[in-house]
Order: structure tokens, then sequence, then C-alpha cells
């Protein structure tokens, strides 16, 4: 597991907003942390990917308040308005429409970037952490740690 504010799995494994050391040469990765704007998008975000091996491992998940201030954030939560349909979002196989608008966001000096969830809860942030600027703000505030999984 990582910490909150860790981004260290996204260097290993590509994922909509990031490529990882699975997929490509270092020299075309970057990093990404996925935060969602509520409890209940991250909750839908864990259980949508959960296989059953997985169950005893809930308990071990925590629920964590960040205070976030970026300066420079893209908002994609209207596909329609950059020529895209939501399908093309948070499709769950073809991760090269979502890399390229990071990698695009990443070039024009943007720090994050507002997306659906592909749960439909809500909204995430992807933030891309070697671009924040020196005045922005990521920060703990409190964490929890749900009972998610009762052993039978």
């Amino acid at each position: 597991m990582y910490a909150a504010t860790d981004h260290g799995g996204s260097l290993r494994f590509s994922a909509r907003y990031n490529r990882g050391a699975d997929q490509f040469p270092p020299e075309r990765t970057w990093p990404a942390l996925y935060v969602a704007l509520s409890p209940e998008i991250c909750l839908g975000e864990i259980l949508r990917r959960l296989r059953p091996e997985d169950l005893a491992n809930l308990n071990e998940y925590r629920l964590t308040e960040l205070e976030i201030r970026l300066n420079a954030t893209l908002d994609c939560r209207d596909p329609e308005a950059i020529g895209l349909s939501l399908g093309d979002l948070v499709d769950d196989r073809d991760f090269s429409v979502t890399q390229q608008i990071a990698a695009a966001a990443i070039a024009r000096g943007a720090e994050g970037v507002l997306v659906h969830s592909a749960t439909g809860l809500g909204d995430n942030l992807v933030i891309f952490p070697n671009q924040l600027s020196p005045t922005s703000v990521l920060t703990v505030i409190s964490g929890r740690d749900p009972r998610l999984y009762v052993p039978r």
C-alpha cells in the first residue's frame, strides 16, 4: 500500500492518465496521483477493481482527506468540449486517449486534470507531482481506517 500522497505506484504501472515502467521506457513515463473528490468515489474506485482474492486486504485501505491547492488545472469533465465522448475518457482497456490528454496537459504546464470517475459516482482529480509549483499545496488533513471486510 502507498501513503495518500505517494505516487510511487504510478511509476510502476500505467493507468488512465499516467505512463509507468510496465509499458514504457523511462523517458516516456510520468507519475500521477489519483484523488477522488468524495469518499464514495474513492470506495467505488477500490471496489470496481476488486478480485475475490483481494477481499482480506480491504481492511488495509485508509480514507485520507487532503488539502489540495493547484495553480494550473485542466478541466476535462465536459468531454464534448474537447471533441470526445465520455466513453473515450472512461474506457477500461484503452488508455491511449487519456494518456495523450495527460501528456498535452503536462506539456502546457498543468499540475492536474479534473476528470469523471469511471465509477459514474462523481469526479476525480489527477495530480502530476512533477509539475507542482512551489506555491501548490498537497497536505494530509486526516485519515480514517474503515473496517470493510469481515472474515468468514
